[in-house]
C-alpha cells in the first residue's frame, strides 16, 4: 500500500501558507507531533512524499525544504506516541538532538530518535530523507538498548549498515502488491538489518567510550597518588594500569589530551596549591614533592603557566616583620 502526497512550490502567498500547514498536519499524522520552523523563508516552499507499508515498519521517501523539527512537551502530551523512528539522509544535512546527545548527518548516514523523548531536527538545507517507522515494542525487542542508540549518526561505512539502506533504497520503490505478506516479509528483513547494525556498529562505540572513561578515571587516580616519582612516564603508567601505552594514549587522545601533558598539569596545580596555602616555605620543596627534577625546571614551567614565579608567591605568603 503506498500514499502519496504533494505541495506545489508556485502560486500565491496564501497558496504558500496552506502548503506549509498542509505539509506539517501531515508531518503530525504520519509520524510525530512536533512543530516545523522554516529555514529558508526566501525561498518558495516544497514537500512531498511517497509512503509504503511494510507489516508493522512504514516507510517514506521524503523531498522537503529546509525546517527544524521541534518536539516539545506540549506535543508529547498531545501525542502520546513512542515509536521509534530512523532516517537514511539521501540529499541535505541535518543535525539531530535528544537525550544530551547531538548527531550531525550527511548523506549515507542513518539516525535513530523516538517520539517517546523530545527531539530537535534541524534539516539545514533543503533535504531528501526515507524515513522508517518502527513500533516501539517491536524495536525493543531486537534492540533493547535502543533509547540509548538515538541521537547517534551510523555512517555509510558501516556494513551492516550499507546493507540496510540498500534494502531501504529498494523497498521505498518496490511495486504496489495487493497481497500484504510479501511487503510485510521485506519488513521484517529490513528490521532486522537495522538492528544489526546499531547493535554492531553503535553499541561498540559506546561500549568503547565507557571503557576509556573507566581507564581515563582509574589513570588519573593513580598519576594523582604519585605526583612526587619522578620516574612516572606514559609506560609505567600503562604496566601499572595493565593496559598498553597506546590503549592509554588513546584514552587520554579522546578528550583532547596526552598522558604527560595532563600530569604536568596535575604536578603544576599541586604545586600552585601549596604556595597559595603557605604549606612550604621553599620552592625546591615544592618541586620535589611534585615530581619535577629540579628547582629550575618547576620554576620555569610555573612561568609559562602562571605568569609569575613561584618565588613571587612565596615571597607574598612571607609573614611580615
Amino acid at each position: 500500500m503506498a500514499t502519496k502526497v504533494a505541495t506545489s512550490s508556485g502560486g500565491s502567498d496564501a497558496r504558500e501558507r496552506d502548503r506549509y500547514a498542509y505539509w506539517h498536519e501531515v508531518i503530525c499524522r504520519f509520524y510525530a507531533r512536533a512543530e516545523a520552523h522554516r529555514n529558508d523563508r526566501d525561498q518558495p516552499f516544497f514537500a512531498d512524499f511517497e509512503r509504503r507499508v511494510l507489516g508493522t515498519l512504514t516507510i517514506s521517501d521524503i523531498r522537503c525544504a529546509a525546517l527544524r523539527y521541534d518536539r516539545r512537551s506540549t506535543d508529547l502530551r498531545l501525542d502520546p506516541n513512542e515509536d521509534f523512528l530512523l532516517t537514511l539522509m539521501l540529499d541535505g544535512q541535518a543535525c539531530l538532538e535528544q537525550d544530551g546527545r547531538l548527531a550531525m548527518q550527511n548523506p549515507g548516514d542513518m539516525v535513530l530518535y523516538s517520539a517517546a523523548h523530545r527531539f530537535d531536527y534541524n534539516f539545514i538545507k533543503p533535504y531528501r530523507i526515507l524515513l522508517v517507522r518502527i513500533p516501539r515494542r517491536t524495536l525493543l525487542s531486537r534492540l533493547p538498548d535502543a533509547e540509548r542508540m538515538t541521537a547517534v549518526a551510523l555512517g555509510s561505512d558501516s556494513y551492516i549498515g550499507s546493507m540496510a539502506a540498500r534494502l531501504m533504497r529498494s523497498a521505498s520503490t518496490m511495486p504496489n502488491h495487493e497481497e500484504t505478506g510479501p511487503a510485510a516479509k521485506v519488513g521484517t528483513s529490513m528490521l532486522e538489518l537495522i538492528s544489526a547494525a546499531f547493535e554492531v556498529d553503535v553499541a561498540d562505540r559506546r561500549d568503547l567510550r565507557d571503557r576509556q572513561a573507566a581507564l581515563l578515571h582509574r589513570a588519573k587516580e593513580f598519576m594523582q597518588t604519585r605526583l612526587d616519582d619522578p620516574d612516572l612516564e606514559v609506560e609505567s603508567i600503562a604496566n601499572s594500569l595493565h593496559v598498553s601505552q597506546s590503549t592509554l594514549s588513546r584514552a587520554f587522545a579522546s578528550e583532547g589530551n596526552t598522558v604527560m601533558r595532563y600530569l604536568w598539569k596535575l604536578r603544576l596545580d599541586a604545586g600552585h596549591m601549596a604556595l597559595q596555602e603557605g604549606r612550604v616555605s621553599r620552592v625546591v620543596d615544592i618541586a620535589l614533592g611534585c615530581g619535577f627534577v629540579s628547582a629550575s625546571h618547576f620554576s620555569r614551567m610555573f612561568k609559562d603557566t602562571y605568569g609569575v614565579l613561584p618565588h613571587t608567591l612565596l615571597r607574598g605568603n612571607a609573614a611580615p616583620d
